[in-house]
């Protein structure tokens, strides 16, 4: 559970680890990417509850709370915060610095899901930092598309 718990040991990184776990939730997202909505949908929940439960298992044997070697939190809340974006460069960049900035700061009600006990304040704080992240991103989209008022506003003549 300890490979799983630190992201394959990219946890035990002297600098930034929070950091690295996220860029490996690219990578595990780059692969959910690749799979139809559907599986990538049935995955996430999977790797939550295996995230609480190594989560959980680690920080009591290191005896800390939220230790930061610990980063299937920030692997898990980046591929929530990918979800069902498209897989390029700029949905990515944008998505990964709103995720870290949540996730830094820890804004209401996200710092609040700390409290929760175990390997469930673990996680919990930044599945709603990716979810959020999610969804902000999911409704840029949205206002950016062709088809919108916004989009129109700022096209240069047809």
């Amino acid at each position: 559970m300890l490979g799983v718990a630190t992201g394959s040991y990219v946890g035990y990184l002297p600098v930034a680890p929070g950091t690295a776990g996220s860029i490996v939730g690219v990578l595990v997202s780059a692969l959910l990417s690749r799979t139809p909505i559907w599986a990538h949908a049935g995955l996430l929940p999977g790797l939550f509850l295996l995230g609480v439960v190594s989560s959980t298992l680690v920080s009591r044997w290191l005896g800390a709370k939220d230790p930061p070697v610990v980063v299937i939190d920030e692997i898990v809340g980046m591929a929530c915060a990918l979800f069902a974006l498209p897989f390029e460069i700029g949905e990515i960049l944008a998505a990964f610095l709103l995720f870290r900035a949540l996730d830094i700061l820890k804004p209401p009600p996200i710092g609040a899901l700390e409290r929760l006990p175990g390997g469930w304040g673990i996680m919990c704080d930044d599945l709603l930092a990716g979810g959020l992240t999610n969804i902000v991103l999911q409704g840029l989209r949205m206002l950016w598309s062709e088809n919108t008022l916004l989009s129109s506003m700022f096209a240069g003549p047809r």
